[in-house]
């Protein structure tokens, strides 16, 4: 029941707490140690893959922060995480998506300039295309698309999916991961209207770490565990580009909420020097949203 719990807001986004908060201690061989601290807490918790991290339940949303406060003043605490639901504005949504139909092979030369839409794609000659498609398609390069569904599409090459949603997705929610995957690969060869992508030839991953429900209508919804999971699996799908379409808040408060975020960025970049990271910096004027005003950050020239 949303009317029983405060909502907060962060840039455009709202944040919702859960009963979830994710602790990350620091020294997670001292786990009989660890799981005693949580047991004041809570008698449900879950240990994640990451060393030392776990998630527990409260049962109670209202006083979260709270409770979040109390674990993460523990010295053997790296950081205790609320997992928020959180909203992002789903923003304009992009053309019906075609009819499916079978995949188109790669190419071997570069998209068609001449074709009739091209000239609406004016983000392409912004950034330096078409004459970049003369060196480079993307061949042997892995991009991760971190959203939503990415349907089936005669104008998309096959995508591995991933999906740490775990529910079916109605046929309406592939249209956000679905555009933002053209952006990146389209094929731009499937006849007179098709777009063109920046890597039509990469391979693509698509990770579904966010989800719509009908309660909340013109936002995508999505929390903390998944956003770090999602980049996790990227990472450890050996992605060379790791594309999140999504942001909220800002650096000056983001970096003390949501250290777990900061710290599967910290984790992939350590696995991969070369990752380029690309997120969203918002729909309005103003500070760029997280993570993508880590950019600013000489930490994070990868971002």
């Amino acid at each position: 029941d949303l009317h029983k719990v405060p909502v907060f807001q962060a840039g455009t986004s709202l944040l919702i707490p859960s009963d979830e908060i994710i602790v990350q201690f620091k020294e997670p061989e001292n786990q009989t140690a660890n799981e005693h601290l949580l047991a004041r807490f809570s008698s449900i918790r879950r240990q994640e893959s990451q060393p030392g991290q776990y998630t527990i339940r409260t049962g109670d949303p209202e006083h979260l922060l709270k409770v979040a406060r109390e674990i993460g003043g523990n010295l053997t605490v790296q950081y205790a995480e609320p997992n928020f639901m959180i909203l992002i504005p789903a923003g304009p949504a992009p053309d019906p998506p075609f009819d499916v139909s079978p995949s188109v092979p790669p190419r071997s030369s570069a998209p068609e300039v001449g074709k009739p839409d091209f000239d609406r794609q004016w983000g392409l000659s912004k950034i330096g295309y078409p004459y970049m498609w003369q060196r480079f398609l993307g061949n042997r390069v892995k991009i991760a698309i971190l959203d939503e569904v990415v349907a089936k599409h005669p104008n998309l090459p096959p995508f591995k999916f991933i999906d740490l949603i775990g529910e079916s997705a109605p046929a309406d929610q592939d249209e956000h991961g679905t555009a933002v995957a053209g952006i990146v690969m389209a094929l731009g060869n499937n006849g007179a209207n098709a777009m063109a992508g920046i890597a039509p030839n990469a391979q693509g991953i698509a990770i579904r770490m966010m989800t719509r429900i009908p309660a909340v209508e013109g936002y995508i919804i999505t929390a903390p565990r998944c956003m770090e999971e999602a980049i996790t699996q990227a990472s450890e799908e050996q992605a060379d580009v790791i594309s999140g379409s999504w942001g909220y808040g800002s650096c000056p408060n983001s970096l003390d909420y949501w250290p777990n975020i900061r710290h599967a960025i910290d984790a992939a970049i350590k696995r991969n020097p070369n990752v380029v990271m690309v997120f969203a910096s918002g729909y309005a004027p103003g500070p760029s949203s997280f993570p993508a005003c880590l950019a600013s950050s000489q930490q994070y020239p990868q971002i």
